[in-house]
């Protein structure tokens, strides 16, 4: 009973492509004919679905046939490399029996666990999808995943399930780039700009930006040298992460001292900015300006665009400790100089070796990034949680920047959805120069933008499963920039700032990741997300 209840879930959720051309039936379906010679048109050696079911049910394959639209579709009990060469999708059903005798690797995949589903196209126009679940608790979960992957691999190719490449991605409606370039007056409270004319809040934001790393331990808790070779290797990534996620416009170049550079007082003199005893010992002027005489024969500061102090570990334990801001100093050597600096207060920089994020996030926001937002505690970008899955940068930022290039960015005007408009978007996380949609941003009115980008893992980007589809958000020039973070209402406030997560049901958490099958109407205009990386974007009454 358990095995058949497993297929009868499998014969309505393997139907993703099916549910997706009813979805979209507003499209015009079109034939060869249709599309524009310029249009490349997949050349099929292949056609119809294979499912390999151990469980042999003739009522249940009967079923299957109906559902499938009539595609052509033969099941069979055991597998035969025959179907390698004649069928568009392999659907394997593996129970443990059949995982004996037919390897994954048989189908290109290196492995496949119990609870599983492995969905890999073997070429542009060949889709396999092998299933392992253990029990039918779990198999609508995982056969959830078949159907972005059969209306990418399947349905883009194929006219009788979807309209045709035509509709997919049409650049013709799309408006320029000014369009989506929002203006704003207003300074953050840093001095950075949320909106254009770009502003950077203390330092360089493009080319190469100059910055030293410089270790500060203190009279009562000198430093451990054994720990230094550590830490610069660890911030020495963040040169490579500032190539890639910046297409190569802004590189930092940074000087690591190599030694630990001793304050003259003791801890108790350098607290952190939220500390009861901040400025009681001292302002927070001198207690830079010291830091910068201390290692002035070791830095030319007048080179430099950009600061960074790291603490002992264990004095961190003892109190956080932090040193922050852009000021005019002067040295002995140096003279007079205008800096940005900050110092890691952060004892998890240690623990989850990480200091390099914590330096990016903190540089950023010097470089004009306003950051902590459209989801303040969120994991999907080094501005939202420098600790946590994903190191990415949101489109928003990046486009601010002027890092990405003009293929990266895809900007159209909400009158243009009067028709249903099919958009396909490349990985945000996947950056690095490579040509691409990284987002579409519809313009909604003068002050008002919804961005909408595809995550997935990268470089930079650890992303769960649950952290991988649609994210869409709302830029808004007409609401503030603020920095709080109160996880009781954070949803509210997040709803309060200038940008803010759009969220698919009432997970704060990751609710903010839309996945195939969701649709969302906001300011008048309706998502359905047909892919894991497709949209349609259409206007909503």
């Amino acid at each position: 009973m358990k095995k058949l209840v497993l297929l009868w879930m499998l014969v309505f959720t393997v139907l993703g492509c099916s549910s997706v051309a009813e979805e979209t039936s507003t499209i015009d379906e079109v034939t060869s004919e249709d599309v524009d010679d310029e249009t490349p048109i997949p050349a099929f050696n292949r056609e119809g679905i294979v499912v390999i079911n151990p469980y042999d049910n003739d009522d249940i394959n009967d079923l299957l046939l109906s559902l499938l639209g009539r595609r052509p579709t033969q099941f069979y009990s055991s597998f035969n490399e025959e179907f390698l060469a004649t069928a568009q999708h392999i659907i394997v059903i593996y129970d443990d029996q059949l995982f004996s005798e037919l390897p994954p690797s048989t189908f290109g995949v290196e492995s496949i666990q119990v609870n599983e589903l492995v969905s890999d196209r073997l070429d542009s126009t060949q889709l396999v999808s092998l299933i392992h679940p253990e029990d039918a608790s779990v198999v609508e979960t995982l056969l959830s995943n078949i159907r972005p992957w059969m209306f990418e691999s399947i349905g883009r190719y194929s006219f009788e399930v979807f309209s045709s490449l035509a509709h997919v991605n049409d650049e013709s409606r799309l408006s320029d780039l000014d369009v989506c370039r929002l203006t704003t007056d207003e300074l953050h409270q840093d001095g950075s700009r949320r909106g254009f004319p770009y502003a950077p809040a203390g330092t360089k934001d493009k080319g190469t930006v100059k910055t030293v790393v410089i270790p500060l331990d203190f009279p009562d808790y000198p430093g451990d040298p054994s720990v230094l070779e550590d830490i610069k290797n660890d911030i020495l990534t963040a040169e490579e992460w500032s190539a890639f996620m910046s297409n190569g416009e802004m590189v930092y170049d940074i000087q690591f001292i190599d030694t630990w550079v001793r304050l003259p007082y003791e801890q108790k003199y350098y607290p952190t900015h939220d500390s009861p005893f901040f400025n009681e010992y001292q302002s927070r002027e001198e207690a830079i300006n010291q830091a910068f005489i201390a290692s002035d024969q070791l830095v030319d500061w007048e080179t430099i665009d950009f600061a960074y102090f790291v603490f002992p570990y264990e004095a961190l334990l003892n109190q956080p400790t932090t040193l922050y801001g852009r000021l005019r100093s002067t040295t002995p050597r140096a003279g007079t100089f205008d800096i940005a600096v900050y110092g890691n207060e952060r004892i998890e920089s240690y623990t989850k070796d990480k200091f390099w994020s914590h330096f990016v996030h903190e540089a950023l926001h010097f470089q004009g990034f306003v950051g902590h937002g459209p989801c303040i505690s969120c994991p999907l970008s080094i501005m939202m949680d420098e600790n946590s899955f994903s190191k990415a940068i949101l489109s928003w930022e990046g486009f601010l920047a002027d890092w990405y290039q003009e293929n990266h960015v895809r900007c159209i005007d909400k009158s243009e959805l009067k028709d249903p408009f099919v958009f396909r978007i490349d990985s945000l996380d996947k950056l690095g120069g490579q040509p691409g949609a990284k987002n579409i941003m519809v313009r909604l009115s003068d002050t008002k933008l919804l961005i909408i980008e595809h995550r997935n893992t990268g470089p930079y980007s650890e992303l769960p499963s649950e952290f991988r589809g649609i994210f869409p958000y709302v830029v808004d020039m007409e609401k503030g920039s603020t920095y709080p973070q109160r996880m009781w209402d954070q949803r509210q406030i997040d709803l309060d700032n200038h940008w803010y997560a759009i969220y698919d049901g009432n997970n704060y958490y990751n609710g903010m990741i839309h996945r195939p099958g969701s649709v969302f109407a906001y300011d008048g205009i309706q998502v359905r997300v047909l892919a894991a990386d497709i949209v349609e974007l259409r206007l909503h009454e």
